[in-house]
């Protein structure tokens, strides 16, 4: 594909990387992704950002100018539902409300269909739109590529209860917390 998009000999890019260890992983997330990267041609320069450095670039608004390759994260609410990372990664920036504060992307289309996922709260009607979503970005080549969702791990005495949402596999996310009486 580099080949017949006018690079048969692949190309070098500047490649940034989180090294501070803020989430799980991360580095060595980036690390892989570069690696994989290299294998098709296209080889990282990869420059490593502490945390300061590296949320210049994510935020839009403090983002200088950069071309290259970021590695960037976004919180999940409930597992495999990808709705605040869109709303953050793949919205359109919208100064002040939070919605594409790391994103690149201005679409009408592609907001109208977060939005709608933002309220949404029939499990059917949100696998539905995120299928819907998912195939709009991919079709558009819009945003990011998501790569993966650190698990929360949890530990606490056993004076400590929690009511998970009632969602397959979201047992670990919390719906309420608090101590037992």
């Amino acid at each position: 594909m580099l080949a017949e998009a006018g690079y048969p000999n692949g190309f070098d890019t500047t490649c940034y990387n989180l090294i501070t260890p803020r989430e799980p992983n991360i580095k060595e997330m980036g690390e892989a992704v570069f690696a994989y990267l290299g294998a098709v041609g296209i080889r990282c320069k990869v420059q490593q950002l502490e945390y300061s450095a590296w949320l210049s670039l994510v935020l839009r608004a403090k983002r200088p100018e950069f071309d290259g390759i970021l590695m960037s994260m976004w919180g999940h609410a409930l597992p495999g539902d990808p709705a605040e990372a869109w709303a953050g990664m793949l919205h359109t920036y919208v100064p002040g409300k939070g919605f594409g504060s790391g994103s690149n992307t201005n679409d009408e289309k592609v907001d109208s269909m977060i939005d709608e996922l933002k309220v949404a709260m029939n499990p059917d009607k949100r696998v539905e739109l995120i299928k819907q979503i998912a195939r709009y970005k991919h079709e558009n080549v819009l945003g990011g590529v998501t790569t993966y969702r650190p698990a929360n791990t949890f530990a606490w005495r056993d004076n400590v209860e929690f009511r998970p949402w009632p969602w397959p596999g979201s047992w670990r996310q919390f719906q309420e917390v608090g101590f037992k009486q």
